[in-house]
């Protein structure tokens, strides 16, 4: 959700920057790769810690609880993970990490092209519809990313058996996460 996030608020500032060497105006180049922090600031006027709430790691630390006191869902229980699974996700999820990182990276290049054509009073609609391809492409290989290593984990690593509830388990946790991490 945040990569996506983050390609709409870099797309937003692409058209921003657009719209300012339209007027005139000074264009910052830093604004095409916003940092996640400032998307955070964006999103959110104030954070939980703004408002005096503590985030909920701070307050088990207070209370002496750890992460590991929470209670797993069900379905996690149920999938019946081996220790050896284990390994082997953990290491698919570390190669994954690694393309990601890489295909942001990429993406970034791809927006500050862009950037760079539009505002280039040199070039044509065909180079900045170009540019703007490889920012398609780049954004469909990093959503592509996050699918393969879900099927290679479903599929490669878990047993039949296993993949309903891993999914479950798996649904169950970005839940609990999107709902500890909103601002409100």
């Amino acid at each position: 959700m945040k990569t996506t996030l983050a390609l709409l608020v870099a797309s937003l500032a692409t058209a921003g920057l657009a719209h300012a060497a339209d007027d005139g105006r000074a264009i910052d180049l830093n604004a095409l790769s916003p940092t996640p922090e400032a998307i955070e600031q964006a999103l959110a006027a104030k954070s939980k810690h703004d408002r005096g709430q503590a985030n909920d790691r701070h307050d088990r630390r207070d209370r002496g609880q750890t992460k590991a006191d929470e209670p797993e869902p069900k379905a996690c229980t149920d999938a019946a993970i081996t220790d050896d699974q284990k390994t082997q996700i953990e290491a698919a999820a570390f190669t994954a990490k690694k393309e990601q990182i890489q295909q942001k990276a990429d993406l970034k290049i791809a927006l500050m092209d862009y950037a760079q054509t539009v505002m280039d009073q040199t070039t044509d609609k065909a180079a900045a519809e170009a540019a703007s391809q490889k920012i398609t492409d780049g954004a469909t290989k990093l959503v592509s990313g996050h699918l393969a290593l879900a099927n290679n984990v479903f599929y490669d690593i878990l047993q039949p058996t296993q993949r309903k509830n891993a999914f479950l388990c798996l649904v169950a946790k970005m839940k609990k996460h999107h709902k500890k991490n909103r601002h409100n």
